[in-house]
């Protein structure tokens, strides 16, 4: 199908130009993030947060950034939110390099056993 296929033409080809935008601005985060800019990284992510609500990944990036800026409170407040979303986050970030700060912590350690205590009780 071709855009002016389409009822809207131009919602279409916004909806089709928009597609890579998340991942283009993610992109960009990560290399803020590698250039030591973790303010302007986080600025990023939280957007991704906003624009995005549906999509684990984002708040996750937001935790990782955090916990970077050794804002372990807020950290952990966003990986609350992506596991909200999506369960599987908790494999990531049992190996994730960026949350080895915060995995000593109480409130780190309790999430982590969130997903073993949701299969125990046969929420898989």
């Amino acid at each position: 199908m071709r855009v002016d296929d389409s009822k809207n033409p131009f919602k279409e080809l916004e909806r089709l130009l928009n597609l890579g935008r998340p991942l283009a601005l993610t992109f960009e985060a990560y290399n803020l993030t590698y250039e030591g800019k973790f303010k302007e990284a986080l600025k990023i992510f939280l957007n991704l947060v906003e624009l995005y609500p549906e999509d684990a990944s984002h708040p996750y990036n937001a935790a990782c950034s955090y916990a970077l800026q050794g804002n372990f409170e807020e950290s952990i407040k966003m990986l609350k939110k992506a596991i909200s979303i999506d369960l599987s986050i908790i494999g990531w970030m049992n190996s994730d390099p960026d949350l080895k700060s915060l995995r000593e912590m109480e409130d780190f350690k309790n999430l982590s056993l969130l997903k073993k205590n949701d299969w125990f009780f046969g929420n898989r």
